[in-house]
């Protein structure tokens, strides 16, 4: 095991090759007294940080509208018109997909309905629905209120996989026997890329290929992936995926949300979906035509213009990343591989106190490194609350996912080692508490 103790923490941060994003986001007051280098915010999967981008970019966006009025759509630093344009190189460098490939758009559920519409088509036999027991509710009712939308019955339709008996995490191979044993008779696979509860990384790659075997189509949702780990949706050939920047991309509470679509549904100009003024090409958007003429890239989708405020606030998480691979060597392997080394010493850290109460707590999220990002939960019985509550008044923020995980998020962009190691003493100090 990796020494844990204040040293090694200084160490790994006086060490670490990734070069700027530490210093591009404003810390919030954790509790009396802050800002205290010892306090920390662990909770960038639930809603990230703001970044001092974003204050600039909003603040163009409000004198531009003072000042310019209409004239803003066509004027200034970032034109309203084309606004949503300038998420695409952020979005491409966290997806891995081309330019046609992304685009910002609408809410994360209102773009899973989207997408549904057109990658669900139930046909004869053809009608189930593969995803996760445990899936993030937002996407559970999404699914189910579709069904029913569609006269379909959510009961009859939905074949879920959750994790065995005893086990928190979900097992690749039964999600692959779940895709052997009714993929002749489902439609759509669609998981959460990153498990919102143990943090569990699944294969998207594997996940995608057993579907499209059996002639499904296949959809991912980011929430907790996009910003959190390195991503190749084009190199993989998922049909689609949708993501929200309140998280890891740092977009401010509520941001909009984006979708990844593959180039071979959005360049084909027989594809049939919803669709509105903003996904018409924007040549000739302004002609009033009356017939819908689709732009064929991702942003075919997009219904209403984004708003100015949420696209504003998203450009300022996005622009952390497109220039932190800027800085980096032109990719995020610096940022991916500060996570990792993070993750790997809070690992080591509550492993350490986990040696000496091994019946007080479990850590749920997998260590393989290909399945996991930068949440780390534990599960505490009955005792997540009070632990949250505890943690977060000693200025080290948390979360509780129940009665029972407790969610830790190293996000590379503003945690340090030695901040994991003061939390480490701190939660050593209240599980010992805890089991009295």
């Amino acid at each position: 095991m990796q020494a844990v103790d204040l040293d090694a923490a200084r160490h790994l941060d006086s060490t670490s090759t990734l070069i700027g994003p530490e210093n591009s986001f404003n810390l919030p007051k954790i509790a009396e007294g802050s800002p205290d280098p010892s306090q920390a915010y662990f909770l960038g999967h639930s809603l990230g940080l703001m970044p001092r981008q974003s204050g600039q970019r909003l603040n163009d966006a409000i004198s531009s509208w003072r000042e310019r009025g209409i004239r803003g759509h066509f004027e200034g630093q970032s034109p309203w018109y084309r606004i949503d344009e300038e998420a695409i190189p952020g979005l491409k460098l966290l997806t891995g997909g081309t330019e046609r490939e992304v685009v910002l758009m609408n809410s994360l559920s209102v773009n899973l309905h989207v997408m549904m519409q057109a990658f669900y088509r139930p046909e004869g036999d053809r009608k189930l629905v593969i995803m996760e027991g445990g899936a993030f509710p937002s996407d559970r009712y999404g699914v189910q209120t579709h069904l029913r939308v569609r006269d379909l019955s959510p009961q009859e339709c939905i074949v879920e996989v959750s994790p065995r008996s005893g086990e928190h995490t979900l097992r690749t191979e039964d999600i692959l026997a779940a895709i052997e044993n009714h993929g002749e008779k489902t439609a759509l696979v669609f998981f959460g890329a990153v498990q919102f509860v143990s943090g569990q990384v699944l294969d998207i790659e594997k996940i995608t290929a057993a579907a499209q075997a059996k002639g499904c189509k296949v959809g991912f949702d980011l929430a907790h992936a996009s910003g959190n780990i390195p991503l190749k949706l084009h190199d993989w050939g998922t049909d689609f995926a949708i993501g929200c920047g309140y998280k890891y991309l740092n977009g401010g509470a509520g941001d909009g949300g984006h979708a990844w679509i593959h180039e071979r549904h959005v360049m084909n100009p027989e594809l049939v979906h919803l669709g509105a003024w903003w996904g018409n090409d924007p040549d000739t958007r302004f002609k009033m035509q009356h017939e819908f003429e689709p732009v064929l890239r991702a942003s075919r989708f997009a219904l209403s213009n984004p708003p100015l405020f949420s696209a504003a606030a998203a450009l300022g998480g996005l622009d952390v990343f497109v220039e932190s691979a800027r800085n980096n060597g032109g990719s995020l392997d610096a940022l991916w591989q500060r996570r990792e080394d993070l993750w790997q010493f809070l690992h080591a850290t509550v492993s350490a106190i986990h040696e000496k109460m091994p019946t007080v707590f479990e850590i749920i999220t997998p260590a393989d490194p290909k399945e996991h990002g930068a949440m780390l939960s534990l599960f505490v019985q009955g005792k997540a609350v009070e632990i949250e509550k505890a943690l977060c008044d000693e200025g080290f923020i948390v979360d509780a996912r129940g009665d029972s995980v407790v969610r830790i998020s190293v996000v590379p962009l503003w945690v340090s080692a030695e901040q994991i190691h003061h939390f480490g003493k701190r939660l050593h100090e209240i599980l010992a508490a805890t089991a009295l």
